[in-house]
């Protein structure tokens, strides 16, 4: 969430450079913003089909046109993904089609944070409201295949420092080998850097719909001074942690966790 001039921080934008967390001049950051054309509780455009399905959506009893609602935070016995890195959501993923649909909300206040080189960095504290993180395991001989943007919508809620919507790069998305990501808004300096004891196997902006997020983990992530090798292989046996985090916009998303196997 802070803009900065020649590279990035987990958590801002920056002149020709993203922070994890937030935007940046000529794009958004780990955190950022996003554009795209989702419709609140994950309904998509086109409206509802007879039977209760809708065009592409969710159906009740938490199946959709050709999937599984794996989570909803519109569905009032699941309720909000956790806010909180160090304890995710569990969420149980089947063979196939694997939707969550939820929303980000922005915190409170923004601060933009002065950088050494004279820039101004966005910082959100207070992050559980625009962070959604949950795990789940995949047992061997399933394999986490694509992980789809089908829906999105963005609304502008902060001004990110000054930095205009349609130059945010999209929400910060991260993803981990492990149970939980260790990483917090407490402070900027924490903002701003990634997960060290739960270090991050794939990150990546979420911007379009239609985008592949486990295709961009595999290009590799390198922006700004924010490295991260180029995921090897398809995720399988074992438990992973995915993060979405949009620090100065609303938005609302349905994702598509697909699986291979049996």
């Amino acid at each position: 969430g802070g803009e900065m001039a020649g590279g990035a921080m987990p958590g801002g934008e920056m002149a020709g450079g993203a922070m994890p967390g937030g935007e940046m001049t000529g794009g958004a950051m780990p955190g950022g913003e996003m554009a795209g054309g989702a419709m609140p509780g994950g309904e998509m455009a086109g409206g509802a089909m007879p039977g209760g399905e809708m065009a592409g959506g969710a159906m009740p009893g938490g199946e959709m046109a050709d999937g599984n609602v794996a989570w909803d935070e519109s569905d009032a016995e699941q309720g909000e993904l956790s806010g909180d890195t160090n304890t995710p959501t569990p969420v149980t993923l089947a063979v196939g089609d694997n939707f969550i649909i939820g929303t980000s909300v922005p915190g409170a206040e923004e601060q933009c944070i002065e950088t050494p080189d004279g820039n101004q960095a966005p910082y959100y504290p207070g992050h559980a409201p625009y962070t959604d993180v949950f795990t789940f395991t995949l047992p061997a001989g399933q394999t986490l295949t694509n992980i789809l943007i089908e829906e999105l919508t963005v609304e502008a809620v902060h001004p990110a420092c000054g930095l205009p919507l349609e130059m945010q790069l999209g929400a910060f998305t991260g993803f981990a080998a492990s149970a939980q990501i260790d990483w917090d808004s407490d402070t900027f300096e924490n903002f701003v850097r990634l997960p060290e004891a739960n270090p991050l196997v794939g990150a990546g902006f979420a911007k379009n719909e239609g985008d592949d997020l486990l295709a961009l983990y595999k290009a590799g992530f390198n922006f700004g001074p924010y490295m991260i090798a180029p995921l090897a292989a398809d995720p399988t046996d074992g438990t992973f942690t995915f993060w979405w985090k949009e620090g100065a916009n609303r938005t609302t998303y349905r994702l598509n966790f697909v699986v291979a196997g049996e």
